[in-house]
């Protein structure tokens, strides 16, 4: 178990250092992806279970064509936890970025 997964099954609170750390693996070579990662930890990430949390820092691990396809329906991950956090994600963040301003 990596230290992420150990501080993130530990407790129910996100400290900030954690934040940055994960934010950090949300940056990814797609800005869809990188849209819809860090919009998910901004937005719905406190609200995970502790081993919740752990299935989206391991999802952090994969690399951007594998989670380009998962996230646009080009394929499915075998894990059925896997599946529904990708859904989750979807359903709570906006593929398209916020429009810019006039």
């Amino acid at each position: 178990m990596d230290h992420a997964t150990a501080h993130l099954s530990g407790s129910s609170a996100i400290d900030e250092e954690e934040k940055r750390r994960l934010r950090w693996s949300c940056r990814r070579g797609l800005l869809e992806l990188e849209h819809l990662l860090g919009g998910f930890l901004d937005t719905g990430f406190e609200r995970l279970s502790p081993a919740e949390r752990q299935a989206f820092t391991a999802l952090l691990a994969e690399d951007d064509q594998r989670l380009n396809d998962w996230f646009f329906g080009r394929s499915l991950p075998c894990d059925p936890q896997r599946r529904a956090l990708i859904a989750r994600i979807l359903a709570e963040v906006s593929v398209l970025p916020p429009p810019a301003d006039p």
